[in-house]
């Protein structure tokens, strides 16, 4: 595999295949993570925007 990253001295114990893996779903967790906060702020901003419009009674 050509994007497997050199193992760590520290961390050889550990097949290189296994720590690619790790790597991949520590990015994968990390974006849906982003993802998710990025759409509760995109709703939150949505909500404040609603509420500006709405008439004051």
């Amino acid at each position: 595999m050509p994007n497997t990253i050199e193992p760590a001295p520290e961390m050889s114990a550990v097949p290189a295949w296994e720590q690619s893996q790790t790597l991949e779903d520590s990015i994968y967790n990390t974006m849906t993570e982003n993802n998710s906060l990025i759409g509760m702020l995109l709703r939150r901003k949505q909500n404040m925007s609603a509420e500006l419009v709405r008439p004051v009674h």
